[in-house]
Parts: C-alpha cells; structure tokens; sequence
C-alpha cells in the first residue's frame, strides 16, 4: 500500500510530467518567480528536484520538490538557510503550497550545477577538468586529491555544528565547470544532540559500519567513510562495497579490510579467520600516489574512533603544500 508520503510525491511528478516547457509561477518567501521545467534531474526517497529556467532572465535554478507531511519535520531548509560554505548548494528562496491538515509540499529554489560525481564516475568524463592540472604529472590523482580536499573543508564547517549529512553518496556530490565540489541533498541531515539516532540511513554502498551494525550513538564521522568510498571510486571506476543486503554489505567490509580482534569485539562481532587484503593494499592497486593511498587508510576505517575526521584529514601529508 503506498504512503500518504509517496502518493502525494508521485502526484506532483504526474504533474511535472504534464507541464514541461510549460510557463509557471510560485510565490516564494521574497517574489513571485516565474520560470519554465526544463530537465527532471532526479527523484529520491524524500523528493525530486527539476532544472528550471527563470522567464525574465534566463537564470537556471535546480528546484527541489518534497512533501511535509505533519508526522515528519523537513529540516533541509533550515539547515540550508544556515549553511555559509561554498561547498553546499546555495538556497536562494522557497515556498509552501497545498497546505492542509495533513501536511504540506515545500519547494527549494536551489544553486544548479551540471554534474553529479555519480554521472562522470559512470561516463568517465572528467576531460573537461584536465586544464586545471596541465602541470601536473598525474591528472586523475590531482583531480582526487583536490577534491578529498573540498569535500573535508565543506564536511570540517558542516560538522563544526554536530550536523551529519546522513547521505553522502556519488550521486549527492555536485561538480562545477570549475571544478568546484559542492554538496546537494541535505534531506537525512541532522544535528546529532542526541544519543539515540536512526540507523537506516545513507545508501546501502556508503553505509557507515556503525550504522550497519545498528549502533544508534554515531558521530559525524559517518560522513567521513561516505565520502571517502565515493571519492575512491573516480580512480577504482567501480563500488567498492557493492552489498545486496545489509548483512551482504557488512560481509564485504570485512572481507576486505584489515580489523583488529579488539575493534571485531568492540562492534560484538567474531573474526575473520581469512587473510584480508586491507584497503592500503586494495587502493594500491589503482594509484601508486602513496599519500593519496594513506588519506584512504585512515578514513575508511572500520572502528570510527580510530577513523579520521574532516578536520584531521585535512592535516594530513597530502593536502599540505610543498616547501618553497
């Protein structure tokens, strides 16, 4: 039986599908803005977003469409409104509308950027960014390092406030023409005041070993295995922990990485008697940059207490500049 939440979701979809091209309007918190559909970009658990163009000046906006039912607060606004980092998609207004006793549909008008990492991980393209690194002797390891280096600095101030992502994936991880990482979809996000949080979140590929295990005291360093797993893939070109179930998914991690009997014990788990490869090793395969292979190391880190956190990262031999 569908939810009230995914009902009322597919039929705005059902709507969209019918006005593409077509002039509309919303009034927004500051205006009314009056644009055109011109592209669905995606659809996600808790929404879906549509490229727009603004009628007056041509302007292209991602709008991002959700529904609030009264069950569920949406926080993604607000923590939005809040953000002051280039490496977070900008909201620039939004708007309510449908609203009843039941809930109501929220409308983010949202930065637009013409690349997720997920789609040029697929295609392969990153051809358009080898300009910003002519001088360099390696262009894909460059690329990589430059962005593990955006993506701790936007995680270092997001974290700064106890707020996880809770879903940082390839998918949620935009890419500018100038190269500019920025991440997009903050609707799982939440500030961490509590003990006891929900487990089932993030995509099953990038789920935290904590959140797997159903451990309900995590820390922001979710994001941090997240993130790391998604940025590997520009140089693996493939998922490296493509589970099919929640248990398959944990089967994986420790198949492949190298884990003390302590932290097994920690997490109520037994050992592995087979030899694993570890992720240095594994990593190795791909990249003989050994700093980049280090930073790897330390932040896919099966016990999150001894994994990296953003700030930490950042310190590390990869990001620091060479002396003159």
């Amino acid at each position: 039986m569908t939810s009230l939440f995914q009902a009322k979701l597919n039929n705005a979809i059902t709507k969209i599908n019918d006005l593409m091209f077509v002039d509309q309007s919303i009034q927004t918190n500051v205006r009314t803005l009056s644009f055109k559909y011109v592209e669905k970009i995606g659809k996600g658990t808790f929404g879906f977003v549509v490229k727009i163009e603004e009628n007056e000046n041509g302007n292209i906006f991602a709008l991002k469409t959700v529904y609030e039912d009264n069950k569920h607060y949406y926080r993604e606004k607000e923590i939005l409104e809040n953000l002051k980092n280039r490496h977070f998609v900008r909201l620039f207004e939004y708007a309510y509308f449908e609203e009843s006793t039941e809930g109501r549909y929220v409308q983010l008008v949202l930065e637009y950027l013409p690349f997720s990492l997920r789609n040029l991980i697929v295609s392969d393209r990153f051809d358009f960014l080898k300009k910003f690194y002519e001088e360099k002797e390696n262009f894909r390891d460059e690329m990589v390092k430059d962005f593990l280096r955006q993506g701790f600095e936007g995680l270092s101030y997001l974290h700064s406030f106890d707020i996880a992502h809770r879903d940082i994936k390839p998918a949620n991880i935009l890419i500018d023409y100038d190269g500019t990482l920025k991440f997009c979809d903050l609707g799982s996000a939440k500030k961490l005041e509590t003990k006891s949080n929900t487990t089932y979140i993030c995509s099953r590929y990038y789920r935290a070993p904590e959140n797997i295990i159903g451990l309900k005291n995590y820390s922001t360093k979710i994001d941090i295995w997240s993130f790391a797993l998604s940025i590997a893939e520009i140089i693996t070109k493939k998922v490296i922990f493509r589970g099919q179930s929640n248990v398959n998914q944990l089967e994986k991690i420790l198949s492949l990485l190298k884990i003390s009997q302590k932290d097994l014990l920690f997490m109520k788990l037994r050992r592995n008697k087979r030899e694993t490869m570890g992720i240095k090793k594994y990593m190795r395969r791909y990249t003989n940059n050994k700093r980049l292979v280090e930073v790897f190391d330390k932040t896919i880190k099966f016990n999150s207490n001894k994994r990296r956190n953003a700030k930490q990262a950042l310190e590390m031999e990869l990001f620091k500049k060479p002396r003159e």
